[in-house]
C-alpha cells in the first residue's frame, strides 16, 4: 500500500511538471508557437519538424494535440498536415525519453532551486517569471522520474513480484495490455517506457514481453488523446483516431517481426534497458517516416468514416469558443474578441431593424427583443469562457479587460436599441400625425450616422491600431453633430399647440439622448489620454 502511494504521488508529480512546462511554455511564446503552427499550408515534411519541436517545447504530445485540433476546427490545417504534425509529436516524445533517461541527477536540483527562485521573486517580471516556470517544471520532470524509479526498484526486486511480471509479460497479448494500462495510469507513456526500462535491469522482463509493453504505452498514449478529443468535436477525433489507426498499423508488423529484433539484440553490446529506449524512438521514427506519405489517403479514409454531422445553425450558441484553445492564452483570447465581432454585426442587424421603425415598415427577420437576448447571452458566455483562462501577464489581463468591456458595451447598446425600437413603434401607433417625413428622414441619417459609428468602433477594437480610433472619433463626433442640428431645427424651433405634440416631441428627446448615448458608449474600450489626444488633433484639422 505504501508503495502504490509513493508510485502514484511521484506520477502525480511528473504530470504536474508537464502541466506546470507546457502552462509557462504556451505563455511565452504560445503566440509564436500559434503563428508556426497556422503557417504550414502544404508541406508534409515541414509539419513534422514543427510538431517535433512542438512537442519537445512544452513536453506534452497531448498539448500540441489540443493546439493542432483547435485550428483544424477553424480551418486553418487541412486534416493530412494535422495528421503530419501529430506524427512529428509522437517523434518528439520519443526524443525526450531518451534524453531524460540520460543521468541528469545534478540537473534536477539546479533547475528546481534557480526556478523558484526566479518564479517566486519575480512576479512582476513576465519573462524572468515564466523562465523561471519553464526550469521549474523541467526540474520536476527530472525529479518525478527518478522517484519513480527509486518507488519502483524495492519493488522489482522482489521474488513474487518477478514470478507475477515474467507470467504476464511471456504472453504478448497481456503485455500489450498491460504497456496500455501503464500509459493510461502514469498520464505518459514516457513513464511507462521508463518504467519497463527499469523492470529489464532487473531482469523481471524478457526482451519480447518488455517490446510488447512498450508497443502497448504508445498506443495506450493514444487513448488518453482521444478521451481529450471527444469535447473537441469531429475534426479533433479524426486527428486522433488516425494517429491511432498509424500506431496500430506499425505496432502489428512491430509485433510479427518481434523474433528478428530479438536475435538483433542479443548480438548488440547495448544493455536491455537502453534497448528498449532506444526501440521506443526507432518505433515512433518508423511511425513517421513511413506513414508520412500516407496521410493523404488517411485524410479520405477518415472522411468517409467520420462523416459531417449535419448540425443546424444556431444563432445563439457562440462560433469561436474553443476550449481547447484554453492550452495558449492568447489563442483563447484571440478567440473571445472574434467572438464580439461577431456581436457587433448582430447590433448592424438591429440598427437595421431601427431603421424599418424610423420610416415605419415592417421589421424583417429577427425582432429587435431577440436579438438584444442573443447579444445579451453570448456576452455572458464570453465573461464565462475567459474566467476559465490562466493569465500570466499584465498585456493579457488588460486585453482581457477590453474585451469584457467590449462585450458588456455591444450589450447595452443593444438593450438601447431595443428600447428605441419600442418607442418608435409606439409613436408610429399613437402619434403618426406628428410624426413628419422631414423628422423621419433625419432621424433615419442620425441612425445610420450612429450604426457606422458603432461598426468603426466594434472595428478599432478588433485591430486596435489608430487609424482605425481616428476615423471612430471622426464619425462618432458627426453623429453628434447631426443629433445637435436636429435638436435645433426640429425642437427648438417647434412651437407646441397641443399635449400630443408635447407627448411626441418627449418621445423624440428620449430617443436623441439615447443616440447620444451609444455614440459615447464604446469611448472606455480606449485609453482617455489616447482618446483626448485624437480629438485635439482632429480640432486643430478642422480649424
Amino acid at each position: 500500500m505504501y508503495f502504490l502511494l509513493n508510485l502514484f504521488s511521484a506520477i502525480a508529480l511528473l504530470a504536474f511538471g508537464v502541466y506546470m512546462t507546457k502552462k509557462t511554455v504556451m505563455s511565452s511564446c504560445g503566440a509564436s508557437i500559434g503563428n508556426v503552427l497556422r503557417s504550414v499550408v502544404d508541406s508534409k515534411f515541414k509539419a513534422v519538424l514543427i510538431g517535433l519541436g512542438t512537442t519537445m517545447l512544452v513536453q506534452s504530445s497531448t498539448a500540441t494535440s489540443l493546439l493542432v485540433s483547435s485550428f483544424l476546427k477553424k480551418n486553418l490545417l487541412t486534416l493530412g498536415i494535422a495528421l503530419a504534425i501529430m506524427l512529428g509529436a509522437d517523434l518528439g516524445t520519443a526524443i525526450m525519453a531518451r534524453v531524460l533517461t540520460c543521468d541528469l541527477s545534478i540537473v534536477s536540483p539546479i533547475l528546481l532551486t534557480l526556478g523558484i527562485f526566479l518564479y517566486l521573486g519575480f512576479a512582476d517580471r513576465v519573462k524572468l517569471h515564466l523562465s523561471g516556470g519553464i526550469m521549474l517544471g523541467l526540474g520536476l520532470i527530472l525529479l518525478a522520474l527518478r522517484l519513480i524509479v527509486q518507488t519502483t526498484q524495492t519493488v522489482t526486486n522482489a521474488e513474487l513480484t518477478a514470478v507475477l511480471l515474467k507470467s504476464l509479460t511471456n504472453e504478448i497479448t497481456f503485455a500489450l495490455i498491460l504497456g496500455m494500462i501503464l500509459a493510461v495510469i502514469c498520464f505518459s507513456s514516457l513513464a511507462a517506457v521508463l518504467l519497463t526500462s527499469l523492470l529489464c535491469t532487473t531482469g523481471a522482463i524478457e526482451i519480447s514481453g518488455a517490446l510488447a509493453v512498450v508497443i502497448g504505452a504508445n498506443i495506450g498514449s493514444c487513448i488518453l488523446e482521444i478521451i481529450g478529443a471527444l469535447k473537441q468535436g469531429i475534426s479533433a477525433k479524426r486527428v486522433m483516431y488516425g494517429n491511432t489507426l498509424f500506431k496500430i498499423i506499425i505496432g502489428i508488423i512491430a509485433l510479427c517481426l518481434l523474433t528478428p529484433i530479438e536475435n538483433a539484440e542479443k548480438e548488440m553490446a547495448f544493455p536491455l534497458s537502453e534497448f528498449v529506449i532506444w526501440f521506443h524512438v526507432v518505433f515512433n521514427a518508423v511511425i513517421c517516416f513511413l506513414m508520412l506519405p500516407c496521410v493523404g489517403l488517411m485524410s479520405k479514409l477518415l472522411y468517409a468514416l467520420i462523416p459531417e454531422r449535419k448540425i443546424e445553425y444556431d444563432p445563439n450558441t457562440p462560433e469561436h469558443l474553443d476550449l481547447a484553445a484554453y492550452i495558449d492564452p492568447n489563442l483563447a483570447l484571440g478567440n473571445a474578441i472574434r467572438e464580439v465581432l461577431s456581436l457587433g454585426d448582430f447590433l448592424q442587424q438591429m440598427f437595421t431593424n431601427l431603421e424599418r421603425s424610423i420610416a415605419y415598415k415592417p421589421q424583417e427577420g429577427v425582432s429587435s427583443n431577440d436579438m438584444k437576448n442573443r447579444i445579451r447571452d453570448i456576452a455572458g458566455k464570453i465573461s464565462e469562457y475567459l474566467a476559465g483562462v490562466n493569465f500570466d501577464s499584465k498585456k493579457q489581463r488588460r486585453r482581457m479587460n477590453r474585451c469584457l468591456i467590449a462585450s458588456a458595451d455591444v450589450s447595452e447598446c443593444a438593450h438601447i436599441i431595443n428600447g428605441m425600437v419600442k418607442r418608435l413603434n409606439k409613436a408610429n401607433g399613437t402619434y403618426q400625425t406628428s410624426f413628419l417625413p422631414e423628422i423621419r428622414t433625419e432621424l433615419g441619417k442620425i441612425s445610420a450616422e450612429c450604426a457606422s459609428a458603432v461598426n468603426l468602433a466594434v472595428n478599432a477594437f478588433f485591430r486596435n491600431g489608430k487609424e482605425e480610433k481616428q476615423n471612430y472619433m471622426l464619425k462618432k463626433n458627426q453623429c453628434l453633430k447631426l443629433i445637435t442640428n436636429f435638436h435645433s431645427n426640429y425642437i427648438g424651433k417647434t412651437h407646441l399647440n397641443a399635449e400630443q405634440d408635447m407627448r411626441f416631441f418627449m418621445i423624440l428627446l428620449e430617443i436623441l439622448e439615447q443616440y447620444r448615448h451609444i455614440c459615447v458608449i464604446f469611448d472606455p474600450l480606449f485609453h482617455k489620454g489616447e482618446l483626448k489626444t485624437q480629438e485635439m488633433e482632429m480640432n486643430l484639422t478642422e480649424d
